[in-house]
């Protein structure tokens, strides 16, 4: 990348508004359901990816990323997502979704924060029901993350 005057200042207001990002890393997906391994794993990580890249105050950074960049000062998390078996009963859907916080690179556990949600007027268990749920979950659980990262 060239330096002229305007994008060494754009770099520079770039790396400044880096520095205040905390970097988070995502873990293996723990799926406590009947879905398909690899194409759950990828829905999960892709949902938790689109959610981390829509706050301001997150970087979505892989473990070589992290080891490569001799800068790191900030905060760093890394986040392991659980799916636990979806509960079909009484016509509902409940779901819970989880999210074990551990600081990284050190892998102290922070926290753990979880969100179930219910879906009325279920009938047989379905993918096309649980994944909206799930998305939904995660979501949610991300900007609660993003929210109180200062508290972890």
């Amino acid at each position: 990348m060239q330096r002229t005057a305007n994008t060494g200042l754009q770099y520079r207001s770039l790396e400044i508004a880096r520095v205040n990002k905390t970097r988070v890393l995502i873990g293996e997906v723990v799926d406590q359901g009947n879905h398909e391994e690899g194409e759950f794993s990828n829905f999960v990580r892709s949902t938790m990816e689109s959610a981390i890249n829509s706050e301001e105050n997150l970087e979505l950074v892989t473990a070589h990323e992290f080891a490569l960049d001799k800068t790191n000062t900030g905060k760093a998390f890394f986040l392991s997502p659980k799916i636990h078996a979806p509960d079909y009963s009484g016509g509902k859907l409940f779901i819970k979704v989880e999210i074990v916080i551990f600081s990284y690179p050190g892998q102290t556990l922070r926290s753990v924060v979880a969100l179930t949600v219910l879906q009325e007027d279920v009938g047989e268990p379905s993918d096309e029901v649980e994944y909206p749920l799930i998305r939904l979950a995660l979501k949610n659980l991300m900007t609660k993350i993003s929210v109180n990262i200062d508290n972890f």
